[in-house]
This record gives structure tokens, C-alpha cells and sequence, in this order.
């Protein structure tokens, strides 16, 4: 019998994902999640059954995050029902949203079967490996104002954090991201702009919409937190797996 019709999911972590804030960021974090799964399996990927198993629920509602202090209520009540749905079919969640994880320390009180892998988490892991001293951080004001609604207020204890100085321009940015798409030549040029701003090298774009342009600049590292957390928990999933750890 072919090895192909063999193997299965038995000692792989299977992973959730909750979108809708917005559908296509979770598109691209399950993409991602495929591509850092084949690559860290590396040799040992063979195939459709080698894939991870994922589980995306998209919820519009979510959507309400652009809006996180005036929908608190509404958006923990949502989070809360997919968070307690998908702990019933998997071992890892994450959350394909940055302002989300304002949420974070609510759903671990939840004592879910699943761990919550969290985008804040993996960034400052990374801020620490890379031993960085300043960075920049682009989001919607409700991340970037770094005040009690800013899941990203905690990366201060790491190092100086430069945000971008009219807010609102990032803002306009992502709600045309999520109307017109990525795409767009607007979106582009508007996001040279507010990046073109920046005086910091390395530069986390903390929003799951911003990764989906296609942009590079000149004299500045950008790091795609959406890429640190499908690496991350792609990693955890496979820790499990007894073929992947003999050939690791």
C-alpha cells in the first residue's frame, strides 16, 4: 500500500482559525499556514495528507473590530462563541485580526482544551531574538495609540515604538483595503506614503489587511506579524508529530 495512503493526522496539533475582520486576512493566514507547514516539514511532506488540519470560521460581525471600544460587548460575545466552538475540533486557535487580541487574556480564562496562539506573543518574541531597540508600528489607531484597548501597548516593555503620526491616514487605509482590495493603485501609493513617513528600519505592519499590498521600500525591513503567527503555530502543531521530530 502506497505510504501516500497511510499516513495521517494521529500526533499533528489541528488548527483554528477566526476570521472575518477581515475574510480575506483570514485567507491569508491559511495561506500561510500551508506554506510554513510544507516548509518546515520539509522532506517529509508528501502530499495532501501531510497538510494541516484547519478550521476557519469567518465571522462578519467581527468586522465591528475597526470600532473596538464603542463594540466591546458585541465582538467578545462573538469571539467567545467561536473560541469555546473551535476548542471542540482543535488544539491550536489563532485570530486573524490584530485588535482582536485585545481579547486575548479573556478567552485563556475561558480554560479552553485549545491554546490560543497569540500575534502579540509572537512579535515580541521576535523583537527579542532580533535584539531590536526601535521599531515601528503600523496599524489602525486602536492598535497604535497604545493605550488599554491596544493589544500591542506590552511591546514598550522591549524596546522604543514609533507609530505612524496621523493615524487616521492608516486607518483610511485599511477601510479601502477591505472595500476595494488590496489591489487598488490607491492603496499602494498610500501606503508608501504613511511607510515613506517612518524613520524606524524595522516596521511591523500589525494589521492582517496591510501584508495583502504588495510593497517594498527601500532602507526598511517590514515584518508581517500575520507570517511570525502562521509560522508559529505551525510549529506547535507539528511539535507532536513523531516523523517530523525523528527528522528534526
Amino acid at each position: 500500500m502506497s505510504i501516500l495512503t497511510t499516513r495521517n493526522h494521529v500526533n499533528q496539533g489541528r488548527i483554528g482559525i477566526i476570521a472575518g475582520a477581515g475574510p480575506e486576512a483570514g485567507i491569508d493566514l491559511w495561506q500561510k499556514i500551508l506554506s510554513a507547514n510544507k516548509s518546515q516539514m520539509g522532506g517529509q511532506f508528501r502530499g495532501d495528507l501531510d497538510a494541516p488540519d484547519v478550521t476557519v470560521f469567518s465571522i462578519p460581525r467581527l468586522g465591528l473590530a475597526m470600532n473596538l471600544a464603542e463594540n466591546e460587548e458585541a465582538l467578545w460575545s462573538e469571539l467567545k462563541s467561536a473560541a469555546q466552538a473551535l476548542a471542540q475540533r482543535t488544539d491550536y486557535i489563532c485570530i486573524a485580526c490584530n485588535v482582536l487580541h485585545y481579547f486575548s487574556d479573556r478567552i485563556r480564562e475561558l480554560n479552553l482544551a485549545a491554546e490560543l496562539v497569540s500575534v502579540v506573543d509572537v512579535a515580541a518574541a521576535y523583537i527579542q531574538s532580533q535584539q531590536l531597540e526601535k521599531f515601528a508600528l503600523v496599524s489602525i489607531q486602536a492598535v497604535t495609540i497604545l493605550d488599554k484597548w491596544s493589544p500591542y501597548r506590552v511591546l514598550g516593555r522591549y524596546g522604543d515604538i514609533e507609530v505612524p503620526a496621523q493615524p487616521t491616514k492608516v486607518n483610511d487605509l485599511v477601510a479601502d483595503i477591505k472595500r476595494f482590495g488590496a489591489g487598488h493603485p490607491y492603496a499602494r501609493a498610500a501606503f508608501k506614503s504613511i511607510l515613506d513617513s517612518l524613520g524606524s528600519e524595522v516596521v511591523f505592519l500589525a494589521c492582517t489587511e496591510l501584508p495583502l499590498v504588495k510593497i517594498e521600500i527601500g532602507g526598511k525591513g517590514l515584518v508581517d506579524v500575520t507570517e511570525l503567527l502562521a509560522q508559529e503555530v505551525v510549529r506547535k502543531s507539528l511539535s507532536g508529530r513523531a516523523e517530523y521530530q525523528a527528522a528534526t
